[in-house]
């Protein structure tokens, strides 16, 4: 499809990955979209949604000042990022690449052995996602952001994250790379991810609870 060609084109690129929908998904695709994005090898796109929120200006690397503004939004001591830099820069050309980038997350080298796997399986991702931009615009904005919570998640799993219509407003306006109204596709993916984290810790907790209870 063309949604499929321009993900794959423009996952590899210098540019933000913008897949269309010609035709507004249904809630039965949207739901098959969502069960698409819990794949278990998904776990491993949480760095390439990193890497993609790090890169500010948007150009498929990772420079110094990123790096230091990423590890300081993680809460991250910063001081030594320029060694990092000069650790995980393995080409040396002076940026971070999505698998250099990968292997300072992990701090090893089998977080992405073949980028072009990689780029593929983030453009498939990104197809799945575009079912939720039901304005074919290549954002994903607020209202369609809280309908998609409601088809990945279960009412009582939004209840044991504490996400209430308006914390979904916030979470949403948190999760934007700029406050633009609207939210890219990679950040979507990676706020999906962090939800989805957070229901499986409170679940966890949940499991105990009743085990310590019976």
């Amino acid at each position: 499809s063309d949604a499929g060609s321009d993900a794959g084109s423009d996952a590899g690129g210098a540019e933000s990955v913008v897949v269309p929908v010609e035709v507004k998904a249904t809630k039965k695709d949207k739901a098959q979209a969502a069960k698409d994005l819990n794949a278990e090898d998904l776990k491993l796109l949480i760095n390439a949604a990193l890497f993609y929120k790090t890169d500010a200006d948007r150009n498929n690397q990772v420079s110094v000042s990123e790096l230091v503004t990423f590890l300081e939004s993680q809460g991250m001591d910063s001081s030594d990022a320029a060694g990092l830099f000069e650790t995980f820069d393995l080409d040396g050309d002076g940026q971070l690449s999505i698998v250099e980038f990968c292997k300072l997350l992990s701090m090893t080298g089998d977080v992405m052995e073949n980028v072009e796997l990689t780029n593929a399986k983030m453009a498939l991702v990104l197809e799945a996602l575009a079912a939720f931009d039901d304005n074919a615009n290549g954002t994903i904005e607020l209202a369609e952001f809280t309908d998609a919570a409601k088809i990945f998640f279960t009412p009582s799993e939004l209840k044991s994250i504490d996400m209430s219509e308006d914390a979904l407003e916030l979470y949403y306006e948190d999760m934007q790379r700029e406050n633009t109204g609207s939210m890219e596709f990679d950040d979507f993916l990676l706020a999906i991810i962090y939800l989805k984290f957070g229901a499986s810790i409170a679940a966890s907790f949940a499991d105990v609870d009743e085990s310590e209870s019976a």
